[in-house]
């Protein structure tokens, strides 16, 4: 039933015209929509008969003949500052719902395994050397013994960890 309300809250909160245009931000090519300018050019060729090319450029023709030749060349503006950083956040905010809605889908999927090995690739051994780094350099700086240093520095679920790293690589 958790899952069914957080599925339908988050159908919920997809049907706002805003969320949409976040959402569809790292499909867009660019958010630069008015040209600098558009050089359009039409080339019409009729003749009667054979087309032919003298050296010096010049078209002949013997008979009926006909050519309509449509080119354009459009030139994009360049983007202010202000819209480049708007359009940074824009991508970074997208990349954002979009990997909060992956990793619900999948955590109410079972897949939920994935998601928490990930966070806690991130977050959880970032934590931990960060504290070991900090109850390393109180040691230097109080010449402490090292032990007692990363004893004050870490917390429970840090001492866990470094346990295992010691039991897993047979480290006394």
């Amino acid at each position: 039933m958790k899952k069914f309300i957080v599925l339908f809250l988050l159908c919920f909160m997809c049907q706002g015209c805003s969320l949409i245009k976040v959402l569809a931000s790292p499909f867009k090519s660019s958010v630069n929509t008015t040209p600098q300018s558009t050089e359009k050019s039409r080339e019409i060729i009729r003749c009667k008969g054979d087309l032919s090319i003298d050296p010096d450029g010049s078209i002949v023709c013997s008979k009926g003949f006909y050519k309509d030749g449509r080119n354009s060349l459009q030139t994009d503006r360049k983007l202010s500052f202000r819209e480049k950083v708007g359009q940074f956040i824009s991508n970074g905010a997208s990349y954002l719902v979009w990997g909060g809605l992956i990793a619900v889908i999948l955590s109410a999927s079972g897949f939920g395994w994935v998601i928490s090995a990930i966070f806690q690739g991130v977050f959880g051994v970032g934590r931990t050397l960060k504290q070991v780094m900090n109850g390393i350099q109180d040691a230097r700086k109080h010449n402490k013994d090292i032990n007692q240093a990363l004893a004050e520095s870490t917390d429970e679920d840090t001492k866990k960890v470094i346990l295992k790293l010691k039991q897993k690589n047979n480290i006394k």
